[in-house]
């Protein structure tokens, strides 16, 4: 029989993946313990979205100097499916964990940088060139994007907004891009992204993200967040949800992961099924020289 708390989860888990006029867009975060599954479960949205919205556009930020996530979709989907967009000049390369870190070429496309020019006319950085991006990004495909500094994602779904496309961005490591803490510039960037981020669902976006913990994010991101999940593992967030500590406690990690979705004071039970195995490529990273990411 199904239960209440089923039928709600239920609800909730179509309002967040569903694209009509009432629904709109989602801004949502994927939070629970180390090895929790919060990876599969992102993929498990992504893979939706690929066979839902095939015209449609996917985008999915990367961390670097560690295995690439993305490699563990090849276990539900063919490898033509993962698109991989680097940025001119951005000085990204791809390497082998397993060949004592050779690099490696990944068949990528590179989009164009803008040069950054000071008053002396010097060229002391550059910038991406988001429209190129998105020209160059495919439908149907998951596009993996590398600027060489995460924080640029934040000026990314700035630009997104104004294409007048339903898009899907999903987030690894979310507190990598709005990090805790942050002070001087990266403060009042990170503050001006989570006042944009309160218009996502107004915009035909779909965000997805995950993340450890939720100190590991700034606060005011956080506030924004329309829907959350709690997998086995997570730490309560009284805040902004009602699901309880005790609750996730007793959620079941095998055979399947169990989760809570939460939003609005409302909050229901969801259960995740795929599992996305590493493959043999997940031994590359993406890599920026000299620690300029």
């Amino acid at each position: 029989m199904v239960s209440k708390s089923e039928i709600e989860g239920e609800k909730l888990l179509h309002h967040l993946l569903g694209q009509t006029q009432d629904f709109g867009g989602a801004f949502s975060c994927i939070t629970g313990g180390m090895g929790g599954g919060k990876t599969s479960a992102m993929f498990s949205w992504m893979v939706y979205n690929l066979k839902h919205y095939p015209t449609q556009k996917i985008f999915f930020s990367e961390t670097y100097g560690a295995p690439l996530q993305c490699f563990k979709l090849l276990s539900k989907i063919p490898k033509e499916k993962l698109h991989f967009l680097v940025m001119e000049n951005s000085n990204v390369v791809f390497r082998d964990r397993k060949k004592h870190l050779q690099e490696v070429n990944l068949n990528t496309t590179h989009f164009k940088s803008i040069p950054i020019i000071n008053e002396e006319e010097e060229v002391i950085g550059y910038k991406p060139d988001y429209q190129d991006l998105y020209d160059k990004s495919i439908p149907g495909k998951v596009n993996i994007v590398f600027f060489g500094n995460r924080l640029l994602w934040m000026d990314f779904m700035r630009f997104l907004r104004h294409t007048g496309d339903w898009v899907h961005i999903f987030i690894d490591e979310l507190g990598e891009i709005v990090p805790a803490g942050t002070n001087g510039s990266n403060w009042k960037r990170v503050g001006s992204f989570a006042n944009f981020a309160k218009d996502i669902r107004k915009c035909m976006m779909k965000v997805t993200c995950n993340t450890q913990a939720v100190r590991d994010s700034d606060y005011r991101v956080w506030d924004k967040f329309m829907f959350l999940v709690f997998l086995p593992g997570a730490m309560q967030d009284a805040k902004h949800s009602r699901v309880t500590q005790s609750a996730i406690d007793n959620l079941r990690a095998n055979p399947f992961n169990e989760a809570y979705i939460s939003s609005k004071g409302s909050f229901g039970k969801i259960v995740f099924t795929d599992v996305f195995n590493p493959t043999k490529d997940y031994n590359i990273e993406a890599y920026v020289p000299h620690n300029l990411e």
